[in-house]
């Protein structure tokens, strides 16, 4: 009798068929989930081959700086002033921050990140700040220069463009926020 009570309680069956957020078999599986169409929406958006929907743009920025393999003492270069998320996913992954100074824009300055790589940067993270785009050509020339990974932070400017090119697209991933105060809202996610 209790067990007939919790299963009536905890039955999801008046919910009948649709979509649902998760990623796991349950008592109704969906044809698609709403991750899938979210990744679909992104992969035709941005023109990319890949898309992974995250719980946030945080937990994006954290899957691309252990996918480009940071790791305990890699260093990641990071712009001075922007959200904390950029600098905090370098620690999360067991990095070492750089900050590098900031221009005019608000954005990472491409003349002050050479002298700041070192035999253990990894990566440069450029950060879009409230809808403005780095100098993305000479950032990823430096990069490329001397073989680092560029993680681009756009969760402050989904949609935005650099020459033409969808920001996120430019360098090794792009990682964006759906967060309910950003440009484009959704609740939360990434």
């Amino acid at each position: 009798e209790a067990l007939a009570r919790i299963e009536a309680a905890v039955s999801d069956d008046d919910l009948g068929e649709g979509p649902t957020l998760s990623r796991f078999l349950t008592a109704r599986p969906p044809t698609a989930t709403q991750g899938d169409v979210f990744e679909a929406t992104a992969r035709q958006t941005f023109g990319t081959k890949f898309a992974l929907s995250c719980n946030s743009g945080t937990g994006a920025l954290h899957s691309a700086m252990v996918a480009a393999g940071v790791g305990p003492g890699a260093e990641v270069i990071v712009p001075a002033i922007g959200f904390l998320a950029t600098a905090a996913v370098v620690v999360l992954a067991r990095g070492v921050p750089i900050f590098c100074d900031v221009d005019r824009s608000l954005a990472m300055d491409p003349a002050k990140i050479e002298p700041l790589i070192t035999p253990r940067t990894v990566a440069i993270a450029p950060t879009c700040v409230m809808g403005g785009v780095p100098d993305m050509d000479p950032i990823l020339a430096v990069a490329r220069r001397h073989g680092l990974k560029v993680i681009e932070d756009c969760a402050q400017s989904p949609g935005a463009k650099y020459r033409g090119r969808h920001v996120g697209t430019l360098g090794d991933a792009g990682c964006f926020s759906i967060s309910a105060y950003k440009i484009v809202g959704g609740g939360e996610g990434g």
